[in-house]
């Protein structure tokens, strides 16, 4: 691509006379939309091309978390810039792509050239899954939304990221995800022993790896705010992220309820997988 990411596809998709990509649109934490290119990359992409295009989650000058990396943003976001690319490298393309409601009914369907076809879908996508907010609350209460959304914890970072827009800093957040299948990655959770966003950050600048963006995003959530997790993992590791792990609802409520003051406000997200807070501008 022009920013340097070796493209590497599967050779079927070479061979083939047509390649048709069918999928749906929602929100990406860090791409800005899921579904469309992505069909392709990481869809179809060699792990060398997806471990390189994930890289610029992170700012080479900050070694943070890039700011152009939210849900909703295509236009500045350098992953899917680059990732979007790829197209060009099979004009042999069609998509058919849809948005979905909650239960997974279709209410909006498109087809024709993959980029342009997901973008005709994405303003659908940004009605049915933002939530406006006037202000920021003290506590969140969300849940992943059940399987496959809370399949691990790097799935459930989702929700904890969609969370953490509502909430102030210094806030609580409450997130229920049960994480049946563990971390979801052997290279998670190795970046938490270098105990700060800052120092993860310096390490995913010296040697990124697949899910590091991950490590790096939830690390820097629970310095400005208190996450309790009620999932099935061990509590050990839930510690290490520097998350406070909690084995019910009714647990992590006794630990929030002694540290809100009277008068304290907060939100419930029931899917908080797909759902983005968005607040209002003053």
């Amino acid at each position: 691509t022009s920013a340097g990411t070796p493209v590497r596809l599967n050779s079927k998709i070479k061979e083939a006379d047509f390649i048709i990509t069918i999928g749906g649109v929602l929100y990406h934490y860090f791409a800005g939309f899921g579904g469309g290119p992505k069909m392709l990359l990481p869809g179809v992409a060699a792990f060398e091309t997806i471990r390189i295009n994930h890289r610029r989650t992170i700012d080479a000058q900050t070694g943070q978390f890039h700011r152009d990396c939210f849900e909703g943003n295509i236009a500045t976001n350098p992953v899917y810039l680059d990732l979007a690319e790829v197209v060009r490298f099979v004009p042999n393309s069609l998509s058919f792509q849809v948005a979905m409601d909650f239960n997974g009914k279709i209410i909006q369907t498109a087809a024709g050239p993959i980029l342009e076809t997901q973008k005709e879908i994405c303003s659908k996508v940004a009605d049915v899954y933002s939530i406006s907010l006037e202000k920021p609350a003290d506590i969140v209460v969300a849940s992943a939304g059940g399987f496959p959304s809370d399949v691990n914890l790097i799935q459930s970072h989702k929700s904890i990221h969609h969370a953490f827009q509502a909430v102030k800093k210094g806030g609580h957040i409450i997130v229920l995800a049960e994480c049946v299948e563990g971390i979801g990655s052997k290279s998670f959770l190795p970046y938490f022993e270098f105990g700060s966003a800052e120092n993860i950050g310096r390490q995913l600048l010296r040697d990124y790896q697949i899910n590091g963006h991950t490590a790096l995003a939830l690390k820097s959530k629970v310095e400005q705010v208190k996450v309790i997790f009620v999932s099935s993992l061990k509590k050990e590791i839930v510690k290490k992220t520097g998350m406070i792990p909690a084995e019910s609802f009714a647990v992590a409520w006794e630990i929030v309820e002694k540290e809100l003051a009277t008068g304290s406000a907060g939100y419930i997200i029931p899917k908080a997988s797909v759902m983005v807070p968005i607040m209002k501008k003053p």
